[in-house]
């Protein structure tokens, strides 16, 4: 990744929307920085609340991950896409984020062969604002000779995948700036997290905000107790409990088919009929006292 010596606030283009564009972003990031304009749309920020808890202390550490430039874009194209990254990492600042990136140390003495890896070895959070540059320095298919900051970010990465998958799982973010293309993420990111962001809109922020300090939309409420429901009786009766009341029904369907016969024999059966029903009977209250 090709380090600049100075931060220059002021750049010409010859086109004359894509230096509107870049005076914008300028204007934007140094608002965001020295909060001189409380009441501008820069201040309007998504209203993201913080627990009793939470403080400016204990607020995440991110680190922003990007590649400057490609070899296909125009120097104006390099520089607008600097002035975003810019800003969006202002931004996360004034929103309570510690998030650091390269551009806020261009005029200090800075060891950049070191800085990028321990920064994303320290933070608790790196964003790789995705763009072709970075895919190609992440997937190694870059010119050899250019992008060297990014590449050794993303080799650090890619060492953190391979020591704990599940804590890299939670570190990586993919930000996705309105004009970044969605099939640039390089195969083996797609299971990272990602979230669309525009660097010029505060509101657009929200969902970054609700990963990065752990806010869900909805937020998963404490398990209760489980409800006690009345047992339906009898439906699961003791194996002589079925004997008894299926003797007591052959015993009613005979009585049935004797009706009201008159013969000795007839009257006979009946009495012992009846004299069996009511032993049966017995049993039964007996057993289902047991089962009480």
């Amino acid at each position: 990744m090709r380090r600049s010596t100075r931060f220059s606030r002021v750049w010409q283009s010859t086109s004359m929307d894509e230096n509107s564009h870049i005076q914008r972003a300028l204007t934007s990031v140094r608002r965001i920085q020295a909060d001189i304009d409380p009441q501008s749309e820069v201040s309007a920020a998504p209203d993201v609340p913080r627990s009793a808890t939470q403080t400016s202390q204990d607020a995440p550490t991110v680190f922003v991950s990007w590649a400057h430039t490609h070899s296909s874009w125009s120097k104006a194209k390099a520089r607008e896409w600097e002035s975003q990254v810019a800003a969006f990492a202002a931004l996360l600042r004034r929103l309570g984020i510690h998030a650091d990136v390269d551009l806020f140390h261009l005029d200090e003495a800075q060891d950049w062969t070191r800085y990028g890896p321990q920064q994303v070895e320290r933070s608790q959070f790196t964003l790789v604002v995705m763009s072709q540059a970075w895919a190609e320095r992440w997937s190694g298919t870059n010119d050899p000779r250019e992008g060297a900051g990014a590449a050794a970010e993303a080799d650090t990465l890619r060492g953190l995948f391979s020591l704990n998958q599940a804590l890299w799982q939670q570190r990586i973010v993919v930000v996705l700036f309105p004009e970044a293309d969605p099939g640039s993420v390089p195969p083996d990111l797609q299971r990272a997290a990602r979230v669309s962001v525009d660097p010029t809109e505060p509101g657009s922020f929200e969902p970054l905000l609700r990963l990065l300090t752990q806010q869900p939309r909805y937020p998963k409420p404490p398990v209760g107790e489980v409800p006690v429901f009345d047992a339906a009786v009898g439906y699961e009766d003791s194996s002589t409990l079925v004997d008894l009341r299926g003797r007591l029904t052959e015993i009613e369907q005979r009585k049935r088919e004797l009706g009201n016969t008159r013969s000795n024999a007839g009257k006979a059966e009946r009495d012992r009929l009846d004299l069996s029903e009511a032993a049966t009977r017995g049993f039964i209250d007996a057993e289902l006292a047991i089962e009480d």
